[in-house]
């Protein structure tokens, strides 16, 4: 899933670095009254702008956007807890993630920081946001958007299972124009962590003895 952190930054900076041209250009087009019909047509013709355009009238609406997965899992809240906090383990189950770094802390616990690496050679930070009784998350702030990668524990299916929930929220003003290459990715990568972390959960997976034992 942290591959699409990467696709998420580039595309934010294409719009960041494009944002003022963006700006002047379309004030020109549309504060003007007294602009030409001939200039105002061959402005309209210049590719970039209609780019630019789009995009700028696209910003002022809301850009949020979420997806998830979900997967049952039999086991306790207890070790899927155990399993978000140790930030150590976070690469056995998450297919993109080569290892992940805490500034300080032992745990991966509410207001940590800390760093994933890919398997891609990138590295994103990160912030644990939410830590309460059957919601945990961190959110990776990039340019103009928020990415909040959540998961709930909370519901139980009617044979008792735990449904367990992984998603992710984006929320900002560039957030618009990463869902169509974010989403996607997201929930292909969701898939697979869903399945690596439930068969860990389940069956006494060598490294994961302590949870167990509990």
């Amino acid at each position: 899933m942290y591959r699409t952190i990467w696709i998420c930054r580039r595309i934010s900076i294409l719009f960041q670095d494009h944002l003022p041209r963006m700006r002047s250009i379309t004030s020109m087009c549309f504060s003007n009254s007294s602009t030409s019909v001939p200039n105002l047509q061959v402005t309209l013709n210049f590719f970039p702008m209609k780019l630019f355009t789009f995009t700028w009238l696209m910003l002022s609406v809301s850009a949020d956007w979420s997806t998830e997965r979900d997967i049952q899992v039999s086991c306790t809240p207890y070790k899927i807890l155990a399993m978000l906090h140790d930030y150590s383990t976070w690469n056995r189950w998450d297919p993109d993630l080569d290892y992940a770094t805490l500034t300080s802390a032992s745990s991966a616990t509410l207001g940590e920081t800390g760093t994933v690496h890919m398997k891609d050679g990138s590295s994103h930070d990160f912030t644990v946001n939410n830590d309460v009784d059957g919601y945990y998350s961190y959110v990776t702030p990039i340019y103009g958007c928020d990415l909040n990668w959540y998961w709930d524990y909370s519901k139980r299916s009617a044979d008792g299972q735990i449904l367990f929930v992984e998603g992710l929220k984006a929320e900002g003003f560039t957030c618009f124009a990463l869902k169509y290459v974010a989403e996607k990715k997201a929930n292909e990568a969701f898939e697979k962590a869903l399945i690596n972390f439930k068969e860990i959960c389940e069956q006494k997976v060598f490294g994961f003895q302590k949870i167990y034992s509990s």
